[in-house]
């Protein structure tokens, strides 16, 4: 059996209404749906079984997002952090694995 590993920076994973490192920095609705149609396409034409993630925010739609492409198995290293002033501003990332196979 041929597994295919692949790797993918996914650059400022976040979901709308939270921003990164700053408070202004951040996605639109039509430019989130823009990214997510991009990583989907970019995902299937990797044609991969496994895919490591990095700069990853928002890592329950990263989860979502692989579920509809038929990994059924998804892991995160670590949670993002938050600042501690405001919670909708992310201040680090995590990485993440999303596999076909247990």
């Amino acid at each position: 059996m041929k597994i295919r590993i692949g790797t993918f920076n996914l650059f400022q994973f976040v979901e709308p209404p939270y921003s990164w490192y700053t408070k202004k920095e951040k996605f639109t609705i039509i430019e989130w749906e823009e990214k997510i149609a991009w990583i989907k396409k970019q995902i299937n034409s990797m044609n991969c079984d496994v895919i490591g993630f990095q700069e990853v925010f928002s890592k329950d739609a990263l989860k979502e997002l692989v579920l509809e492409l038929g990994f059924k198995y998804f892991k995160t290293i670590d949670t993002p952090k938050t600042d501690k002033k405001n919670e909708n501003v992310y201040i680090s990332t995590i990485v993440a694995l999303a596999s076909k196979y247990p």
